[in-house]
């Protein structure tokens, strides 16, 4: 969920049903990107946060896979609600 003007906030389902809850402040956030894994026999898109902070990047969609056109949406309205203008 973006949150204008603070953040980015992550929601990640437990195999028990739990939820943990994940914040990123704007201000640590150096960087959203789309980028792409590669396995034995796919290749598929996802987006992740790069923070000033973490030397590994944060993936928004650590279980599912979500479709490319999707991910370009979701990054386009981060990066217009997160970025100064």
């Amino acid at each position: 969920m973006i949150i204008d003007g603070l953040g980015l906030q992550l929601v990640r389902e437990t195999y028990a049903g739990t939820k943990k809850l994940h914040f990123v402040e704007r201000s640590k956030i150096k960087s959203i990107v789309i980028n792409e894994a590669i396995s034995c026999a796919h290749v598929y898109p996802y987006i992740a946060i790069i923070t000033h902070d973490q030397s590994e990047m944060t993936l928004a969609f650590d279980a599912i896979r979500v479709k490319y056109e999707v991910l370009i949406n979701i990054y386009r309205d981060a990066m217009e609600t997160l970025t100064d203008d």
